[in-house]
C-alpha cells in the first residue's frame, strides 16, 4: 500500500512538473508574440529590408497572425506593402522577414506631410468643446458623406482613400482609427472572415462599441444602422462570424434604443447635443443623444415644387454648422440657429434652393442643378484663445499653436484663408487685423 502511495504521489509530482513547464513555454510564447509585434512594428516604421526574428521563435502561422495585427492597427503604414517574404530553419521557425514598401523614404515623407494636412482638414469639423459622443457621430458623418466604397478595391489603405476620396473596408477602418487617435479617443477593429469585411470598435464611456462606416456610406444617405453596436446587434446587421481584436467585449446597450438608429440625416453637433433636419417630418431638431425627448426648433412649412402645380411632401433642406452658429435652407431663406437655440432669418434667395454645400470654407447655398448659388461669408473673429476678445495675447495663442502639436485653437476664428489649415498665412492676417484695428 506504501508503495502504491508513493507512485502515486511521484506521478502528481510529474503531471505537476509538466503543466509548469507547458504554462511556462506558453507564457514565453506570449511575451515572443508580444516582442516580435513591437519589433516588426517599429522595424517598418524605420522601413528596415531585412528583419532577423530568429531570437521570438515563431512558425509561420505565427509570424503572419503578427503582421496581420500589425496592419490593421496602423493606419500610417501606407507605405507598406501587405506582402512579406520570410526565409525558416528546417523545424520551421522563422529566420529571418523581408518586407515590400510601395515608397521610398523620402516619397514616404511628402506623402506623411500629405496624409497629416488631409487628416487635419478632416479634425476641423471637432473641437475641444465636443464631447466623446459628438467627436465619434461628427467624424462618422464627415466620413459618410466625402468619401466613396472603391468597387475596384484599389485604395486600401489610407493615403489611397485620402488621395483618391474612396477606399475599400481596409480604408475606411483606418482612416477612421487615426482620426480617432488624433483626438485621444481609443479604437481598436473587427473583422470576419465569413463575409470578408473589417470595422471600427470604439471606447465611448468605458464600453466598447461597433462603428461599421462602410455600411453607414449609403449616398445620397447616411445611415446609422451600425453605429455603436453591440456584438449581438452587430451579428443581427450582418456582421456574420465577428471576431473583435485583442477579445474586446461589446456589450453596452446605451444606445440601443435612440431614433438615430433609423435616421439617414446628417447630425449637427451643437451645444450638448445635435441638430439635424428631417425633410419627411418637415422640422429641424435639436436632440442630445441621452434617451430624452428631442426639441423641434422649427417647422418647414414651405413647398417644393414638382411642376404643373404639384409639390413635393418632402423637404429638401440640409443643416452645417459653421463658427458658433448652425444654418440650415429653407425653400428660399437661410436659416440660423443661435447658441439659444433661437431660428432667425439670415438671407432671402432669388431661387429654389435644395441644399448645402461646402467648399474650400464657403458655404453655398445651391438650387437643384448648381446652376445658381449664393454664398455666405463667415465672419473670423480672430479669437484664438477664446476669451472673447481680440488682442495680442491671441498671436501668442496661435503662434503657440503653429509650434506645438498639443496646443488648441478656436479653428474657425482663425482660419483666416478659409484652406481649413491653421498656418502662418492665419497668423499674419492676425497680426495685420491688430494693425488695421490700432491704427483706426
Amino acid at each position: 500500500m506504501k508503495n502504491f502511495t508513493y507512485i502515486f504521489k511521484l506521478c502528481l509530482m510529474i503531471m505537476a512538473f509538466f503543466i509548469a513547464l507547458t504554462l511556462s513555454v506558453s507564457a514565453d510564447t506570449g511575451k515572443n508574440k508580444s516582442y516580435a509585434e513591437k519589433y516588426i512594428t517599429e522595424s517598418l516604421k524605420l522601413q528596415i529590408d531585412r528583419m532577423s526574428v530568429y531570437e521570438f521563435h515563431l512558425s509561420e502561422g505565427e509570424l503572419f497572425e503578427i503582421i496581420d495585427r500589425v496592419m490593421k492597427t496602423n493606419p500610417d503604414f501606407y507605405y507598406v506593402e501587405n506582402k512579406f517574404y520570410y526565409t525558416a530553419d528546417a523545424t520551421g521557425v522563422v529566420l529571418e522577414i523581408t518586407p515590400v514598401y510601395r515608397y521610398s523614404a523620402e516619397e514616404v515623407r511628402n506623402i506623411r506631410s500629405f496624409c497629416d494636412n488631409e487628416i487635419e482638414k478632416i479634425l476641423f469639423s471637432v473641437d475641444d468643446g465636443m464631447s466623446d459622443l459628438q467627436k465619434v457621430l461628427t467624424l462618422h458623418e464627415y466620413m459618410c458623406e466625402n468619401f466613396r466604397y472603391d468597387d475596384s478595391f484599389e485604395s486600401g489603405n489610407m493615403y489611397d482613400m485620402l488621395r483618391t476620396g474612396k477606399g475599400t473596408c481596409q480604408a475606411f477602418t483606418l482612416t477612421y482609427m487615426e482620426l480617432l487617435s488624433r483626438i485621444g479617443i481609443e479604437s481598436s477593429y473587427a473583422y470576419s472572415d465569413e463575409v470578408m469585411h473589417i470595422w471600427n470598435l470604439v471606447k465611448l464611456d468605458g464600453e466598447w462599441y461597433h462603428v461599421d462606416i462602410t455600411w453607414d456610406n449609403v449616398p445620397p444617405s447616411v445611415s446609422h444602422k451600425n453605429f455603436l453596436l453591440t456584438d449581438a446587434e452587430a451579428i443581427r446587421n450582418g456582421h456574420a462570424g465577428l471576431v473583435n481584436a485583442e477579445k474586446i467585449e461589446c456589450k453596452g446597450g446605451k444606445y440601443s434604443a435612440l431614433s438615430l438608429r433609423e435616421s439617414p440625416y446628417r447630425y449637427v453637433p451643437f451645444k450638448d447635443g445635435f441638430i439635424y433636419v428631417d425633410n419627411i417630418s418637415r422640422s429641424v431638431y435639436f436632440d442630445r443623444l441621452d434617451g430624452g425627448e428631442k426639441i423641434c426648433l422649427y417647422r418647414i412649412d414651405d413647398l417644393w415644387e414638382k411642376g404643373e402645380g404639384r409639390y413635393f411632401a418632402n423637404t429638401f433642406s440640409m443643416a452645417i454648422s459653421a463658427g458658433d452658429k448652425v444654418y440650415f435652407n429653407t425653400k428660399n431663406k437661410i436659416m440660423q440657429i443661435d447658441s439659444e437655440l433661437s431660428v432667425s432669418v439670415v438671407c432671402e434667395l432669388g431661387f429654389t434652393s435644395f441644399g448645402i454645400e461646402q467648399n474650400n470654407g464657403v458655404w453655398c447655398y445651391l438650387d437643384r442643378r448648381a446652376e445658381e448659388s449664393v454664398n455666405l461669408e463667415i465672419p473670423i473673429s480672430f479669437d484664438a484663445d477664446g476669451d472673447g476678445e481680440v488682442t495680442v495675447l491671441d498671436v501668442a495663442a496661435l503662434d503657440t499653436y503653429l509650434l506645438s502639436e498639443d496646443a488648441f485653437i478656436y479653428k474657425y476664428n482663425v482660419d483666416a484663408n478659409a484652406d481649413r489649415l491653421i498656418g502662418r498665412e492665419d497668423l499674419w492676417a492676425l497680426e495685420r487685423h491688430l494693425l488695421i484695428d490700432k491704427s483706426e
